[in-house]
C-alpha cells in the first residue's frame, strides 16, 4: 500500500472539482486488497489498475508523490488589463480560416479548428461513422487537405505513408521505406512524427530521421534526406518524435544532432537544400511553432534543454530559457501553446512556464517554471478566451486561467491522457483508450456534452494520436485502425 503519511497537504479551495479530494494516488480508489496468488483487487475506483500502476511506477522510480498531487495555489503575478485585451485582440484576429487540417494540431498548430456548425452531441454509441480502415502501428496523427487524408504508420519492418480519399477512405497511394528502430520501452516503435501537407507536397519525418518530400497527387519522392546519419543524431528511447514545420519556402526541423550547430535546421522545401543550421540543443518530442507576434515571424521551439526563440528566415537566436525535464529519462513532449503574445510550455516534473514576448522580441516571465498547476506529459493543451484546457500529471482534466495560473476546475475520470481539439466553444477529445467525448469550453465548470460508452475504435495499448477536424469530418486513429466520423448537421428533408 502507498504510504499515506507521505502525502503533502493540498489546498483545494481555489478550484471546483467534481469529486472529493482523495488520498495519494490513485484518486477515487476506495478499497485495495491483496489476495492469494498475487492478484490485486480494486473496487470503487475512479481510475483502473493501469492508472494506478503508472502513477505508482513514476512516483517510486522518478519523483515523490507530490508530483501527482492536485495543486491549486494561485500565482502572485498577473497580467494587466491592457495586456489581456491586447492578447484577446491578437488571438481573435488569428482565427482559423481554412477547413483543412494540414499538420499536427491543425492549420494554426494550436489544436483549433475553423469555427463551424458541427454536431458535438451524440448518442452513447457515438456519431455516425463514414468509413473505417485497418492501419499500422505508431502514434503519428492523421492529417487532411484538398480531399485527401495522409496517415504515417509502421507495418512490420517498414514505415508506410498512406494517402486516402477523405470521402471514402479508399487508398490512393502509399510510400514505403525500411526501418530497424525498436523502442526501449513497452510503447510503440514508431513512427511518432506527424507529416505536413503544403502546396501539393507531403513532408514526413521517420522514427530514424528519414525526411521525405512527396507529391500529394502521386506519392512520388521529390527529395529525401537521412537526418540521423547526416547530422549524427544520438539514439533516443523513442527515436525521432517531433514533427517538421513548413514556413514560407522552408522546412524547419528540431534535428538535435551531435554535429556542430545541428540543433535546429532549415531546408528549402522544393529541393531539400540546406538553408541554415543553428544551436547545439538536442531534440525534444515537441513540435516547433512559427507564429507572427507583433508583426514579426518567430520560431518558438521547445528543445530537450531549453525554450528558444529564433528568426525563421536566418536561424538567428533571440533568446533561450533553460527548461529541461527533471524526471529521470524524462522528455519535453508538449508543443508550446501560443495565445496572442503569450507562450505557455509545460513538462511533467519540471512545471509550467508562461511568458510574454515583447515587441522587441525579448520576453518577460509571467509565472513559472516551478508552478505545477497544469503539467501535461505528452498531449497538448488548448486555449479559449484566455483559459487553458489540458490533462495534468495526475490524469485529471483541468481548466486553468492563463493570466494567473489559477485552476478553475478539474475532473477525474477515465479519460487519462486524452487528445483534444477546439471547435468554437466546444472541445472534442479522444481518451487514451479510444472513447470519444465532448464538453463545453467554459471556466465555470466542467460541462460534458457527450461521451461514448464503448471505445469508438480498436485500441490495443494506447490511443495517443491527435484527432483531425476537416470539412465536417472527424478523423481518429489508433495503432489498429483509422476511422472517419461525419459531424455535419443533418440536411433538412427535401434538400
Amino acid at each position: 500500500m502507498p504510504d499515506q503519511a507521505a502525502e503533502p497537504s493540498i489546498d483545494t479551495s481555489s478550484a471546483s472539482e467534481t469529486r472529493a479530494a482523495s488520498p495519494w494516488m490513485p484518486p477515487g480508489i476506495q478499497r485495495l486488497a491483496l489476495v492469494s496468488g498475487g492478484m490485486l483487487i480494486v473496487a470503487g475506483g475512479a481510475y483502473g489498475l493501469t492508472e494506478y500502476f503508472v502513477a505508482r511506477h513514476f512516483s517510486q522510480q522518478y519523483q515523490s508523490p507530490s508530483l501527482f498531487t492536485t495543486e491549486t495555489v494561485e500565482t502572485k503575478v498577473t497580467l494587466d488589463t491592457k495586456t489581456l485585451a491586447s492578447n484577446a485582440e491578437i488571438a481573435s484576429a488569428d482565427q482559423v480560416k481554412t477547413s483543412n487540417w494540414p499538420c499536427l494540431f491543425g492549420p494554426s498548430q494550436n489544436s483549433r479548428a475553423a469555427d463551424q456548425e458541427l454536431v458535438t452531441e451524440w448518442p452513447a454509441s457515438g456519431p455516425p461513422m463514414q468509413w473505417r480502415v485497418p492501419t499500422g502501428a505508431g502514434y503519428s496523427s492523421p492529417i487532411a487537405a484538398d480531399g485527401r487524408v495522409i496517415h504515417h504508420c509502421r507495418i512490420g519492418d517498414e514505415e508506410v505513408i498512406f494517402c486516402r480519399e477523405l470521402e471514402t477512405g479508399k487508398e490512393i497511394w502509399n510510400c514505403r521505406y525500411p526501418t530497424t528502430f525498436q523502442c526501449g520501452t513497452r510503447y510503440t516503435s514508431g513512427p511518432y512524427s506527424t507529416p505536413v501537407i503544403e502546396a501539393g507536397r507531403v513532408y514526413a519525418l521517420g522514427v530514424q530521421g528519414q525526411l521525405h518530400c512527396l507529391k500529394l497527387a502521386t506519392g512520388h519522392i521529390v527529395w529525401q534526406r537521412d537526418l540521423g546519419e547526416e547530422f549524427d543524431v544520438p539514439p533516443r528511447t523513442f527515436g525521432v518524435g517531433h514533427s517538421p514545420v513548413v514556413w514560407q519556402d522552408r522546412v524547419i526541423v528540431n534535428v538535435g544532432g551531435q554535429k556542430p550547430e545541428s540543433g535546429v535546421v532549415a531546408f528549402q522545401k522544393d529541393s531539400g537544400e540546406l538553408l541554415w543550421q543553428t544551436t547545439d540543443y538536442h531534440a525534444s518530442y515537441a513540435t516547433p511553432r512559427v507564429v507572427r507576434i507583433h508583426d514579426r515571424d518567430l520560431a518558438v521551439i521547445l528543445t530537450r534543454e531549453a525554450l528558444i526563440c529564433l528568426d525563421p528566415l536566418t536561424g538567428q537566436e533571440f533568446w533561450n530559457i533553460p527548461f529541461e525535464s527533471t524526471i529521470v529519462d524524462g522528455e519535453n513532449a508538449v508543443t508550446p501553446m501560443i495565445y496572442g503574445d503569450l507562450v505557455l510550455v509545460c513538462s511533467y516534473g519540471t512545471g509550467t512556464l508562461c511568458l510574454r514576448i515583447k515587441p522587441d522580441t525579448s520576453y518577460e516571465i509571467i509565472y513559472g517554471p516551478v508552478l505545477k498547476q497544469l503539467t501535461s506529459q505528452y498531449v497538448p493543451v488548448v486555449c479559449k478566451d484566455g483559459y487553458v484546457y489540458g490533462v495534468h500529471t495526475d490524469f485529471s482534466l483541468r481548466c486553468m486561467e492563463l493570466a494567473t495560473g489559477k485552476v478553475q476546475w478539474r475532473i477525474k475520470q477515465d479519460f487519462m491522457r486524452c487528445n483534444q481539439i477546439l471547435i468554437d466553444d466546444r472541445i472534442i477529445a479522444v481518451s487514451e483508450h479510444g472513447h470519444l467525448f465532448s464538453y463545453r469550453a467554459t471556466p465555470e465548470e466542467f460541462q460534458i456534452l457527450s461521451e461514448t460508452i464503448e471505445p469508438v475504435l480498436t485500441v490495443e495499448g494506447h490511443c495517443f494520436q491527435s484527432p483531425a477536424a476537416v470539412d465536417g469530418r472527424l478523423l481518429i486513429g489508433s495503432e489498429q485502425e483509422l476511422v472517419c466520423f461525419d459531424l455535419r448537421p443533418p440536411r433538412p428533408s427535401g434538400d
